[in-house]
Parts: C-alpha cells; structure tokens; sequence
C-alpha cells in the first residue's frame, strides 16, 4: 500500500524520490554510481503514485529501465518486453510547494 498518493522525483546528481502521507514518509535516493547509466541535469517533478503504481506493475524485475526526467515534463520511461520495447510517459501532477 503506497505512503501517500504523490511522489517528488529529483535530479541532481543523483536521483531521489520522496512521498508523504497522514502518518508516515519515504524517502530514497539512488547514487549515480549505482544506476547503469546516469546523465542529468537538475529536475524536479511530482507524479501521481497510482498511476506510475499502474507502470509498476508490468515492468519485468529483471529489466533495465530508461528513466527520463525533465523539469516539470512528463516522467518517460522505457524497457524491453517479450521482444519488443514499451514505452510509458506519465504526466507530471501541480508543482510542489
């Protein structure tokens, strides 16, 4: 069961994401010397947890995810699946306050 129902994704040297709910927080930062490939400029965008819940749910565990994340743009990503590619763009939510 997600904490809350909005997650703050950021860049800036490494990548970090953040959700609150009514009694509890997240917080987990990825280094950039652990992803697989890691070019990034500052950004910062929120999203809707159910939805990018829904593009969860059918990324294999073992893929490699092309995560794509601009200021305020759409989060894309995109990952290998029964010998094709799949590629999701998600809408960002209101800015963060």
């Amino acid at each position: 069961m997600p904490t809350g129902d909005r997650l703050y994704a950021s860049a800036d040297g490494d990548t970090d994401t953040d959700t609150d709910g009514d009694t509890d927080s997240v917080a987990v930062e990825y280094p950039a010397e652990e992803c697989e490939s890691f070019d990034a400029d500052d950004a910062h965008a929120l999203f809707s947890v159910s939805y990018l819940d829904s593009v969860a749910r059918v990324v294999p565990a073992d893929a490699s995810v092309d995560v794509r994340l601009g200021e305020e743009t759409p989060l894309d990503l995109t990952f290998d699946l029964a010998g094709g590619s799949v590629r999701y763009v998600v809408a960002p939510r209101i800015s963060r306050s």
